[in-house]
């Protein structure tokens, strides 16, 4: 039984009256954009159900400039959230049932993965071979036959998992230098006569071309402090941390708080001092989850109207995201990037295992910022996600968009998402649509122009050749379709841009949208707040009052996940499942359509079939876990180190343990070559004592990050910035900073930390050295990272 999309009301009718003639029925309803009512009616006793649900979707991607980091979520718990649930959703059955969920990912190009890792589940990684699949939109526009290759294939490590909390996977490929060109690729649909579907992808890097920091606005924190974040409190004040110690000098900030109420620290932002970033962290200190309910659309209602209006403003929310209101949040924040003509960005992290990623993601989507989502983990493991963030929310806000599509037999009646190029956002990876429907097609020899707008008035130009996609495929109309029902949505659509735009919010324009949504929702088979999947087989024949048929239930996963008994953790549970959107029959093809996206990965996500045609083993792909190990901890022992203005202020004592005597060393030895510096020749003395020790203890620790510190960089890279940009405000008159570091270089030359630093550093390195050689150097003085006692309270403080 194949289920077809109608208009909601329809399909709820057609529902009903399957209902009384006695048919095996099924209604699929959307309630909120993440959450989704199936409705079962007239099974009859002692019937095994299997259902297939198909969807494709967007991988997110990391902001990073020297890693390519892709994340893959299955939304699996729905936490409880403060308010008034969706009424669909409040008639829904908890399906109070023990059973677990089995997952089995496959990602392709697995040949270009550095690391698969899972912060939220332990799963195990393997490469399989298998037939040749479409890896990317070149392969779907290529008829050449390939090879058998292999795959990269993750599953759960205990066979199975329970619904508590959502499954997280992060991908991180190979990182080719160069940066990433926009693309464009034309599928024709098969079915439907004269449609095509149009798709250009801008990377990021493409905004931010010379796109440097901001110099002067104002980031405003608010704070969520409901009931809901009782047990991630800790790890809301450990972002938080991060986030102030890394806001560079010129900006202002403020920290505003919410629950049922909202406060802020300050009535207006203030400058970054010294002072005020004391007083910000004992604020920070004193947080507590004793503020009711989530009231989060005042808070922000009330956090715009206290900005400064001259100046650009980043806004960071840090929530669980355990809210109803979702389509009233997004909306708030759509309007104010609009009005402000993208002067205000909003930007979202997520805290929590049950996080509402339609309210983490939509707050940064529609306003034009970036989100992340971390795990309330006492023992860190996430804090370069944070890094990202704020790397982002740091930059400049950056010009307009044109795009211009170049054809001698350009198409007409399309309809496009976004309706105006204004609504897309720098820190992902974009994707245009552009819908066909007439008897016109695009010239195979045509290109996209588009053109950048900076910040600083220059244009940026990029010629983008369009490529068809030669198979016969259906995955860019429902991605362009489902783009444009969420613009009908967020009230960002052609109709609401219209300069015939009805009175907003009327019934005309309500009317329109309906219209439009329906028609495009089931034309392209998509279920949205307007449109439902209704499936119906043949009648039963049995008697329509036999008590064994059940007429009808609606099923939802429980809010909060039932208790779960201790031995049963341990079985693996045994169900029958289903593998993929495609059947092992079609295997035989040389390309199975699973295109990946011009910018990553489309996954497949299925728990393990009973026809699963496994191949051998082979060689494992490295997999990791979100325990932070010593070298990380000893950047965050350094970060508390770091004062307001980037500079170090670290005593002989305290550098031993956090960086090894061999460093600490160093630094007493620059601190006397700064000084020396400041001094010669006919140099005027611009330092005292205190700034040519915490000079020289800044330039050390940079070059002790720099020099073995590499895989920690989305760690380090703002407080080396930060460092840098004190050490060029306070050399001494005539000395520049590469003179100054080579001096330092050759002040350290030839030191040997072999003595304590090889092994393993601080006071304790006699004892434990050596146990740990992927941590402790052979020496080399900066390699000396141990967690003493001191050290591990440090990190605790925090």
């Amino acid at each position: 039984m194949n289920a077809i999309v109608m208009p909601r009301q329809e399909a709820q009718e057609a529902f009903n009256d399957a209902i009384v003639r006695g048919a095996s029925t099924a209604l699929l309803e959307q309630d909120t954009p993440e959450i989704f009512t199936s409705s079962l009616g007239n099974i009859p006793p002692n019937t095994r159900l299997k259902t297939k649900i198909t969807f494709i979707t967007l991988l997110k991607h990391r902001f990073d400039d020297e890693r390519k980091i892709t994340t893959f979520t299955i939304p699996t718990c729905i936490a409880g959230r403060y308010g008034e649930a969706p009424q669909e959703f409040r008639g829904a059955t908890s399906t109070d049932v023990r059973k677990g969920l089995s997952i089995q990912v496959e990602v392709l190009a697995s040949d270009r993965i550095k690391q698969v890792a899972s912060r939220t589940h332990d799963i195990s990684v393997d490469r399989v071979s298998t037939s040749q699949a479409a890896e990317n939109f070149e392969d779907l526009a290529d008829e050449t036959p390939k090879p058998t290759t292999s795959i990269t294939l993750v599953k759960l490590k205990d066979g199975s998992t329970f619904l508590d909390r959502d499954f997280v996977l992060d991908i991180e490929s190979i990182f080719q230098d160069g940066l990433e060109k926009p693309k464009a690729w034309l599928e024709i649909h098969p079915t439907l006569a004269n449609h095509q579907a149009l798709m250009v992808t801008i990377p990021p890097n493409f905004f931010m071309r010379g796109a440097e920091n901001e110099s002067g606005g104002e980031v405003l924190f608010l704070a969520d402090r409901s009931g809901s974040m009782a047990d991630k409190i800790d790890t809301l004040k450990s972002a938080l941390r991060f986030f102030i110690k890394g806001i560079p000098l010129g900006r202002k900030f403020n920290i505003w708080s919410f629950g049922s109420s909202y406060q802020s620290m300050w009535p207006k932002s203030t400058d970054y001092t010294e002072e005020n970033v004391r007083q910000a962290l004992e604020h920070i200190d004193a947080f507590d989850s004793n503020m009711g309910g989530t009231e989060l659309l005042a808070a922000l209602e009330a956090i715009l109207l206290s900005r400064d209006t001259s100046n650009p403003c980043d806004i960071i929310v840090l929530t669980d995201g355990q809210v109803w209101r979702l389509d009233q949040t997004l909306n708030l924040v759509q309007r104010t990037r609009t009005y402000s003509q993208g002067r205000v960005r909003f930007f979202s992290l997520g805290i929590g295992h049950a996080v509402s990623h339609a309210l983490v993601e939509g707050i940064a989507k529609s306003g034009g910022g970036y989100s992340e989502v971390i795990s309330p983990a006492s023992q860190g493991g996430w804090e370069d996600r944070v890094v990202a963030m704020l790397k982002a929310a740091l930059t400049r806000h950056v010009g307009s968009l044109e795009m211009d599509i170049k054809s001698q037999c350009k198409p007409y009646g399309e309809s496009m998402s976004p309706a105006h190029l204004d609504f897309l956002n720098p820190f992902q990876s974009n994707r245009v649509y552009v819908l066909f429907d007439d008897a016109t097609t695009l010239n195979e020899r045509g290109f996209i122009e588009i053109k950048l707008h900076t910040a600083d008035g220059s244009d940026i130009s990029e010629k983008v050749l369009i490529h068809t996609i030669e198979k016969e495929d259906t995955t860019l109309h429902g991605l362009a379709g489902r783009a444009i029902l969420e613009d009908l949505e967020r009230g960002r659509s052609k109709i609401h841009l219209s300069a015939a735009r009805p009175q907003p919010g009327s019934y005309e324009e309500q009317r329109l949208i309906r219209t439009e949504a329906e028609a495009i929702a089931c034309k392209y088979s998509i279920a949205s707040k307007w449109t439902s999947f209704f499936l119906v087989g043949l009648e039963l024949e049995t008697n329509r009052n036999d008590s064994a048929i059940a007429n009808v239930t609606h099923v939802r996963r429980p809010r909060s996940p039932p208790p779960v008994d201790h031995k049963f953790r341990k079985r693996r549970v045994g169900t029958h499942e289903v593998r993929h959107n495609y059947s092992h029959e079609v295997r035989h093809n040389h390309y199975m359509r699973r295109p990946r996206g011009p910018n990553g990965e489309f996954l497949s996500a299925a728990a393990v079939s009973e026809y699963m045609m496994t191949a051998p083993t082979l060689a494992n792909v490295p997999t990791s876990n979100s325990q932070p190990n010593v070298r990380e901890q000893t950047v965050r022992n350094l970060l508390a180190f770091q004062r307001f203005d980037g500079s170090f202020d670290i005593k002989d004592e305290e550098a031993e343990e956090v960086v090894g005597k061999g460093v600490a060393g160093a630094i007493c030895s620059a601190t006397k070559k700064v000084h020396a510096l400041a001094n010669e020749g006919s140099r005027m003395l611009r330092t005292t004592a205190a700034v040519d020790r915490r000079l020289a203890a800044t330039a050390m620790i940079l070059l002790f990050l720099e020099k073995d510190f590499q895989e920690c960089k989305d760690l380090w890279e703002l407080m080396w910035s930060k460092g840098m940009a004190y050490i060029r405000n306070h050399l001494p008159t005539g000395l520049d900073e590469t003179t100054f570091f080579n001096e330092l270089k050759e002040n350290d030359e030839g030191k040997d930390g072999g003595k304590d630093g090889g092994k393993g550093g601080g006071k304790d390195g006699g004892k434990d050295g050596g146990k740990d050689e992927s941590v402790v150097g052979k020496g080399t003085a900066s390699r000396t990272v141990t967690e003493t006692a001191a050290s591990r309270k440090r990190l605790r403080m925090i």
